[in-house]
């Protein structure tokens, strides 16, 4: 995956019961700061922050260091991957309905994206 040993330092996956609407609240939380660090996102997932009324504005980071904002964001990609493995198990366990076949895509997406800027950061 990556090579940040100490990832998860500030990032978890909250222990929330098989909640859709906790778990989808939980990844979009983690976009946001993604765009706090300063990510753009992919457009597909701009679009449905868009729609839930989100903010799509990429910020100005919060970390004034590269290595910091680096951290960061691979703390983040950990966290997101996490989330989509169990978005996308509670999907499969639910015989895919709609709005978990459509969570986990967008959590598949995130966590593709994540990883990307993590490895990106660290080259």
């Amino acid at each position: 995956m990556h090579g940040g040993g100490d990832q998860g330092a500030g990032a978890t996956v909250e222990q929330a019961p098989d909640d859709i609407e906790s778990l989808e609240a939980q990844l979009a939380a983690h976009e946001g700061e993604l765009l706090g660090a300063g990510l753009e996102l992919p457009e597909t997932v701009l679009q449905t922050r868009a729609s839930e009324g989100r903010n799509i504005e990429t910020a100005v980071g919060t970390t004034n260091e590269e290595g910091e904002r680096c951290t960061r964001v691979c703390e983040l990609a950990s966290t997101i991957c996490e989330l989509r493995d169990h978005i996308c198990g509670l999907s499969e366990r639910r015989g895919r309905p709609t709005r978990y076949q459509r969570a986990c895509e967008r959590a598949e997406l995130d966590c593709d994206f994540a990883e990307q800027a993590c490895d990106d950061c660290e080259q």
